[in-house]
C-alpha cells in the first residue's frame, strides 16, 4: 500500500523523539566534550601541516583522520557506551567519515575560491563536514534503527543520499575547473542567438542566466546544471509515485543520484542537463494524460517536449513513443479523436519556433549537421557492442542490476495485466527511443550519452525493484549488495570530485590536459602569460589560436584571454579547417598582418610544415609545463606566427 508524505514526516518525528529519548543528559553532554575536543585537535592538526609547507590536501585529511577517529573512540568508549554494538558499525563509521571528508573538502576549496583567510577556510570545512559527521554518528554509526520498518529506513537513506549529492556538487561546482564543452557552451553565451551550428539554444540561454547572477565563473556556469536537477527529481519522485507509490518514488530519487549518467548532468553544465529536466516532465505530464486520464496534461507534455527541443532535438523521440501506447493501448485510443494530443503537438511546434527560424537564416545548418550528416554521410560501422557497453557505464552496476530484473520481471507479465499496469508505459516510452539509437548503431558510431535521458522512464520500474524485495524480505544477499554498491557510487563520486579539486594525498594532478577537468585554469594563466610576452615584443596584441575544433579555443577564451575574448581567440577555422561555431564568430574579422600563437595539447597540432605558408615568418615549436598545487598536471605545446596571411 502507498505511505502518504505525513506518514514519512510521522516516521522522521518518530526517530527524532527516539533519539531525544535514548540519548541522556549525561551521554549528549559527553557527546559534546568529545566533539569539541576533537574539533580542537583537528584545527591543531591542519594548521601546524600547513605552517610546515603541507598541501591543503595532505593537512586537511590528515586533521580529520585524526579527530574522527579520537571521535569515534570517544564515542564508543564514553558518550554512547551503553547503546548495543553491530558488527558493521566500524565499517558504518568507515562510510560515514569518508562522506564527511570528501563533504568538507567541497567547503574548503569554495572557501580558497572565494578567497576566505586561511582560519574561515579551515572552520568552514571542518563545519561542512562536521555536519555528516553529526548526522551519521548519531542517526547511523552508533543508532540501533530497527524500531523502523525495513521500507522507513530505505525512504530516509534515499532522502540522506539524495540530499548528499546535491550538497556535493554544489560545493564543488564553483572550484572544479571547466570541461571543455562546458567552455564552449560559455562562448555560445557570449554570443546570443536563437540557434546554433550544433545545438539549439537552451544551455546558451540558460548558461547566460546564471552567469548574469553569479558572475562568469564556474559556479555560474553550472548552477543551472543544479537547478535542472532539482526539477528532473521532482518530476521523477511524482512520475514513480504515480506509477508505484511512495516508497518507490524516494527510491527513485536515491537512484537519479547514483546513477553516473544523471550524477554527473547535475554539475555539468551541458545540454543533457536541461534536457533530462524535460523529458522528465513530459513524462510526468505523458503519464497523467495517458493513465490519468487527464486532457490537461497534454498541454504540460506540449511545453516539456517544446522546452527540450530547445535543448536538445532526441526529446522528439517522446512523440513516436506516445503515438505507439495509444495504438496498443485500448483504453487510450480514443485520445486519437481528440484534439489534446494534436494540442500538444503544436504547443511543442511553436516553441521550437525559434530554431526553425535560425536554421532558415543559416541554410539549415543545424538540421543538417544533426540530422543528414549523421544518417547518410561518412563510413559504415556497426557500434551495437559500443552502444551496450555506454549504456551500462551511464547506469553504473546499480543501474545495470536492477534494469535486468525490471526486465525480466516485466516480461514474466500476462499480457492483459500487462496492459493494465504501468509496466506498459515504463516499457514503451523506453523501448521506443532506445530502438532509434539502437537501429542507428547498426550503421553508424554512437557517442556516449546519448541514451541518457531514455532510461528515465525506466527508472520507476527499477526503483519498485528494490520495493518488491523490501517488501518481501526474501533477498538478504540482493539487498546487502545493493547497499554496499550504492555506498561505494556515492563514495566513488565524492572521492572523484575531491581529487578533481584539491587532489588526494598521494595522488597529485599529473596526466594530459584533455583528459579530467583539472589545471584548466593554470593552462589558461600560462597562455595568457606567453600572449604578454609577445606584446611586449612586439607591441601589438597577438591571437590566440586553439589548434583542434573548439576544446582548447573555448578554454582560453574562458580562462586565458581576459575582457578582450571574444576578439582574441580563435580556433583552427582560421586557417580554413573545422571549428564549429567558431567559423561563424570570426567569419568577419580580419587577421592579416595580425602575429598568431598557435596552441595545441598535442605536438603534431602546432608542428605541421604546412602552417608556414600563412606566415611572413614563424617561430619553433615550443614546450610548456602546467602547474597546480606545485606539481605538473600537464603540458602544451605552442607557436608562434608573425604576419599572418592567407596562402596564395
Amino acid at each position: 500500500s502507498k505511505i502518504g508524505a505525513s506518514q514519512t514526516i510521522a516516521y522522521l518525528n518518530q526517530l527524532l523523539r527516539f533519539s531525544r529519548g535514548a540519548t541522556s543528559a549525561v551521554a549528549m553532554h559527553r557527546f559534546a566534550l568529545v566533539g569539541m575536543a576533537g574539533f580542537f585537535l583537528d584545527f591543531l592538526v591542519v594548521a601546524a601541516l600547513q605552517s610546515l609547507g603541507a598541501s591543503i590536501a595532505i593537512a586537511h585529511v590528515s586533521g580529520f583522520c585524526l579527530s574522527a577517529a579520537f571521535n569515534y573512540l570517544g564515542h564508543m568508549k564514553w558518550s554512547f557506551h551503553d547503546r548495543p554494538r553491530e558488527k558493521s558499525q566500524f565499517a558504518r563509521f568507515i562510510l560515514v567519515s569518508v562522506m564527511a571528508i570528501a563533504l568538507r573538502g567541497g567547503f574548503i576549496a569554495a572557501a580558497t575560491e572565494l578567497d576566505f583567510p586561511f582560519f574561515a577556510v579551515v572552520l568552514s570545512g571542518i563545519a561542512g563536514g562536521g555536519v555528516v559527521s553529526y548526522i551519521g554518528n548519531e542517526f547511523y554509526v552508533f543508532r540501533n534503527d530497527r524500531f523502523l520498518s525495513s521500507a522507513a529506513r530505505w525512504r530516509l537513506a534515499a532522502v540522506a543520499i539524495a540530499v548528499y549529492a546535491v550538497a556535493l556538487r554544489l560545493v564543488y561546482q564553483g572550484s572544479i575547473d571547466l570541461i571543455p564543452q562546458e567552455a564552449y557552451y560559455w562562448n555560445y553565451a557570449q554570443h546570443p542567438a536563437l540557434g546554433y551550428l550544433d545545438h539549439p539554444p537552451m544551455v546558451a540561454w540558460l548558461i547566460w542566466l546564471g552567469t548574469s547572477v553569479f558572475g562568469d565563473s564556474e559556479f555560474g556556469v553550472r548552477i543551472v546544471a543544479a537547478l535542472s536537477w532539482l526539477t528532473t527529481a521532482f518530476f521523477m519522485f511524482r512520475l514513480t509515485k504515480n506509477l508505484f507509490g511512495q516508497t518507490a518514488a524516494f527510491l527513485a530519487l536515491m537512484l537519479l543520484s547514483v546513477f553516473p549518467f544523471y550524477f554527473l548532468i547535475g554539475i555539468l553544465t551541458t545540454p543533457d542537463a536541461p534536457l533530462a529536466a524535460a523529458w522528465a516532465g513530459a513524462l510526468y505530464f505523458l503519464e497523467r494524460a495517458l493513465r490519468a486520464k487527464d486532457a490537461r496534461a497534454w498541454l504540460g507534455a506540449g511545453l516539456c517536449v517544446g522546452l527540450g527541443m530547445l535543448s536538445k532535438y532526441t526529446i522528439a523521440l517522446l512523440g513516436p513513443a506516445a503515438l505507439v501506447y495509444l495504438i496498443l493501448h485500448p483504453q487510450s485510443r480514443r485520445w486519437l479523436l481528440t484534439t489534446s494530443p494534436y494540442i500538444c503537438a503544436g504547443v511543442a511546434a511553436v516553441l521550437f519556433t525559434p530554431v526553425i527560424a535560425w536554421n532558415a537564416n543559416h541554410g539549415w545548418a543545424s538540421f543538417q549537421f544533426q540530422g543528414s550528416r549523421r544518417w547518410f554521410q561518412g563510413d559504415l560501422e556497426f557500434s551495437t557492442p559500443t552502444l551496450v557497453l555506454f549504456m551500462a557505464a551511464l547506469l553504473g552496476p546499480i543501474g545495470i542490476s536492477l534494469a535486468g530484473h525490471a526486465a525480466s520481471r516485466m516480461v514474466r507479465l500476462p499480457t492483459r495485466t500487462f496492459l493494465r499496469e504501468a509496466g506498459m508505459f515504463v516499457i514503451v516510452f523506453t523501448l521506443a527511443p532506445l530502438s532509434v539509437f539502437v537501429f542507428y548503431s547498426l550503421f553508424h558510431p554512437v557517442k556516449l550519452n546519448w541514451t541518457g535521458p531514455v532510461w528515465l522512464a525506466f527508472l520507476p520500474a527499477m526503483a519498485n525493484v528494490v520495493v518488491k524485495a523490501i517488501r518481501k524480505g526474501d533477498r538478504p544477499r540482493f539487498m546487502t549488495s545493493l547497499q554496499i554498491t550504492t555506498a561505494l557510487s556515492i563514495v566513488a563520486f565524492a572521492l572523484l570530485l575531491h581529487y578533481l579539486a584539491l587532489g588526494l594525498p598521494l595522488i597529485g594532478h599529473t596526466g594530459k590536459l584533455r583528459g579530467l577537468p583539472v589545471a584548466w585554469e593554470e593552462f589558461g594563466a600560462e597562455a595568457g602569460r606567453i600572449r604578454a610576452d609577445v606584446e611586449a615584443e612586439t607591441g601589438q596584441q597577438p591571437l590566440l589560436v586553439g589548434m583542434d575544433t573548439y576544446n582548447i579555443a573555448s578554454e582560453l577564451a574562458f580562462y586565458g584571454a581576459g575582457p578582450a575574448a571574444l576578439e582574441t581567440v580563435t580556433s583552427q577555422n582560421l586557417f580554413g579547417r573545422n571549428g564549429l561555431m567558431f567559423d561563424t564568430w570570426y567569419s568577419n574579422r580580419s587577421s592579416d598582418g595580425r602575429d598568431v600563437i598557435m596552441i595545441s595539447v598535442k605536438e603534431p597540432g602546432v608542428s605541421d610544415d604546412g602552417l608556414s605558408a600563412w606566415f611572413e615568418s614563424i617561430g619553433p615549436v615550443e614546450q610548456q609545463a602546467v602547474r597546480k598545487n606545485g606539481a605538473v598536471a600537464g603540458r602544451f605545446f605552442y607557436r608562434i606566427g608573425y604576419g599572418f596571411r592567407r596562402p596564395d
